[in-house]
């Protein structure tokens, strides 16, 4: 059985995801950087709990948020689905290597899953439904990414000591 300080961290971890899922996938014109933050932090949370928090659920998770978002975000199902998806079986595959890192490299592994993650749905996205491959999205998503990664890891270690 789980102990209780394991379930309240994955229980704040699942909310983040539920929220910062929420905001995203409702498209505010105004609000246009806040709705890529908080795409943004959906991809940290769902790596961050592949890495840390790793179980086969996540997989049903990744199902699960994978297809709403391509529904919502741009009406076929793959991109989404197929990065978060192929982002856990990598990580299912590198799992056993990753317990000798330290805690700042597993870090700098997080956050190249993050930019990986993003390129491989935009590629995907450009692939299957020819939508464009704007440079300028990516790399505004990659900066805030940056600037927004390291309060973020920051948060999730104090959550960790819930």
């Amino acid at each position: 059985m789980l102990s209780y300080k394991f379930n309240k961290s994955l229980l704040c971890y699942q909310l983040i995801l539920f929220f910062s899922f929420a905001i995203s996938i409702n498209y505010f014109v105004e609000l246009k950087y806040v709705n890529l933050i908080f795409y943004i932090i959906f991809h940290i949370t769902f790596i961050y709990l592949a890495f840390y928090f790793y179980n086969f659920s996540l997989f049903l998770l990744g199902f699960i948020y994978g297809m709403i978002f391509d529904l919502i975000l741009i009406n076929y199902i793959a991109p989404h689905l197929l990065a978060l998806l192929l982002l856990l079986l990598i990580i299912s595959l590198i799992r056993k290597n990753l317990f000798n890192l330290k805690a700042n490299k597993i870090s700098y592994i997080i956050f190249l899953f993050l930019f990986v993650t993003i390129l491989i749905e935009m590629i995907f996205a450009s692939i299957l439904f020819n939508y464009d491959f704007k440079i300028n999205v990516f790399s505004s998503l990659i900066v805030m990414g940056l600037i927004i990664f390291i309060p973020i890891i920051y948060l999730y270690s104090k959550i960790d000591k819930l």
